[in-house]
């Protein structure tokens, strides 16, 4: 059949052409046709070549495209509700305001495209690819995401993110996670590491200096201080390992604040008599010391990780070997921690000292 024939039939109903596509597989080229503010609803449209087509206003709701290629088209403000767009391949198109929810697109190549306030919600997005597409305003809630690659996107002002339902790791380049500022739920489910995304604002805040992250080391009988400088910590954007709020049910402890000393640049050692009688903070401060130690003899530069603040002067009477690794730092002052202005001041100081001697020589962590 020609190309005008096959137009025809194509232009004779959704029954006619279905029927004559049923056993036919092979691509037929439709580019360079104006089908706008039409009704394709149920047709079978898979297997198709669309370039510089025109589609808008057109209802393509419960259609098959897929298997499609379809290249420079306009579909502005398309229905494709309950579509089938799998393994398709949707280059440089313009889907402005159209509406793609409930739709497969399994396994397709969305690139260089346009989404703009789109309507994408409990759509499929399984082992698909998005690649320096706009995306502002688009809805993605309950989208479904699996092995997905999202390369070269600003996803700033792109709306559901945090809905999407993941079913497995997705694919994030650099250029996506420092343009798009996702939520650390977002990131989280679409399978980054913990650790990845404490770190992560050190690589996509190139302004202003981040307070270090911090594992706060404390005797439990200290625990209403120690809690009292975590809200304080937190509340200036300092992220810190604290067994009250970092454990969960099922984790190993030992394990857990192993990890955590490891994983952290800084270790805070609450002072006291309480901490320093007891087994389980010296043993702590045997891993920090040691985690030092190992950053004494792979660096030039020497690089501290203990800090020490003291909430009574117990330490000064210590009788202990580990005595001395504790008083050659500056001892953070916070015997007066009940009163607001000192404390907020002892505060102050020792978020300063969380700003120095930054790790940076690729540290044996869990990164």
């Amino acid at each position: 059949m020609t190309k005008d024939e096959i137009l025809n039939l194509f232009n004779s109903g959704e029954k006619n052409w279905n029927d004559w596509r049923l056993s036919r597989t092979n691509y037929i080229d439709f580019s360079g046709i104006d089908f706008s503010n039409r009704d394709f609803s149920n047709y079978n449209l898979s297997y198709l070549v669309f370039k510089k087509t025109n589609f808008n206003f057109s209802n393509l709701s419960c259609t098959n495209i897929s298997n499609s290629i379809i290249i420079e088209s306009n579909f502005v403000s398309c229905n494709f509700r309950h579509s089938a767009l799998n393994g398709s391949r949707i280059e440089s198109c313009n889907l402005n305001s159209s509406d793609l929810s409930d739709c497969n697109l399994d396994c397709s190549y969305l690139i260089y495209s346009t989404f703009n306030c789109a309507i994408l919600c409990n759509s499929s997005f399984l082992r698909s690819v998005f690649l320096e597409n706009s995306i502002n305003d688009a809805f993605l809630g309950n989208s479904r995401f699996g092995n997905t690659s999202l390369m070269r996107l600003d996803m700033s002002v792109t709306n559901g993110l945090d809905e999407i339902q993941f079913t497995g790791q997705c694919n994030i380049d650099f250029h996506t996670l420092q343009k798009s500022k996702f939520s650390k739920t977002f990131l989280f489910k679409s399978g980054l590491p913990q650790n990845y995304i404490n770190y992560l604002p050190d690589f996509i805040e190139p302004e202003g200096i981040r307070l270090f992250p911090c594992f706060l080391s404390h005797s439990s009988k200290d625990k209403v201080f120690a809690r009292k400088l975590y809200d304080a910590l937190s509340a200036k954007g300092v992220l810190v390992w604290f067994d009250e709020k970092s454990l969960k049910p099922g984790d190993h402890l030992e394990t857990s604040i192993s990890k955590g000393i490891s994983m952290y640049d800084k270790a805070i050692l609450i002072c006291s008599e309480n901490s320093l009688n007891s087994w389980w903070v010296n043993r702590e401060l045997d891993r920090v010391l040691d985690k030092e130690h190992f950053y004494y003899k792979s660096s030039i530069e020497k690089k501290h990780i203990l800090i020490p603040v003291k909430i009574d002067q117990y330490i000064h009477t210590w009788e202990n070997s580990r005595k001395s690794d504790i008083e050659k730092y500056v001892i953070g002052d916070f015997i007066n921690w009940n009163e607001t202005g000192q404390f907020n001041k002892a505060v102050d100081l020792l978020i300063e000292a969380l700003n120095v001697d930054r790790i940076v020589e690729n540290p044996i962590t869990y990164l």
